[in-house]
């Protein structure tokens, strides 16, 4: 008779799966996965472990993109709550810039922009130290920041980050990428908010151009 893979093996093999379904959309199947393996790994008193938080970062994720907004920001919470005691120095750091930038993202798909910013600003601020300032990690918290921000009608300091995270997208992948195009498309929306409808035309046919030739 075959043996059944161990639990550790098995926890993998769902993330796993669940990095499948998420991949291709089907976010209930990919939470389906994840609340399984958090199953697997749940104990009456046993107090969370490192499976736990990363299991909980992409539930959070899986929710997010399913609609069930209060069940991610669960997952988040219980994340943060227990980084600091599983995790130290850079990689506790990187762990919570993540964890920041993706309440920050839940939080501008509910349109609450204020709490999201805070949540944007945190993760930008300890990315920066940790990953240096002129990161992609860096650039992708200063786009989701100004999106934010763009929503609030921030438009100056919005139009500087995104312009920021365009020029690091560019010397790291050159003049055609999906991130340059979203980018491209968001300062032109920003642009045709404020009536600069001759800048905003030239960066949605940009943007138009480059999603063409993926």
């Amino acid at each position: 008779m075959a043996r059944r893979p161990n639990r550790g093996i098995r926890v993998n093999q769902l993330r796993q799966q669940a990095a499948r379904h998420a991949s291709h959309g089907l976010y209930r199947e990919a939470e389906g996965c994840l609340r399984k393996a958090l199953r697997l790994i749940a104990g009456r008193h046993a107090p969370p472990t490192l499976d736990h938080l990363l299991l909980w970062n992409e539930l959070g994720m899986a929710c997010k993109y399913s609609g069930k907004f209060g069940s991610a920001v669960r997952c988040y919470r219980l994340a943060l709550r227990h980084a600091p005691r599983l995790l130290a120095g850079r990689e506790r750091n990187f762990f919570l810039a993540n964890l920041y930038h993706n309440l920050g993202g839940l939080e501008h798909s509910r349109r609450r922009f204020p709490r999201g910013e805070r949540y944007a600003r945190k993760s930008l601020e300890v990315r920066r130290k940790v990953a240096g300032a002129n990161s992609l990690a860096v650039a992708a918290d200063k786009a989701a920041l100004a999106a934010i921000l763009d929503g609030q009608s921030k438009f100056a300091e919005s139009e500087k980050l995104y312009r920021q995270a365009l020029r690091t997208y560019r010397r790291e992948y050159g003049t055609s990428h999906p991130e340059i195009a979203v980018i491209l498309n968001n300062l032109g929306a920003l642009y045709q908010a404020t009536a600069r409808r001759g800048r905003a035309e030239s960066k949605y046919r940009a943007a138009l151009e480059m999603k063409r030739i993926e």
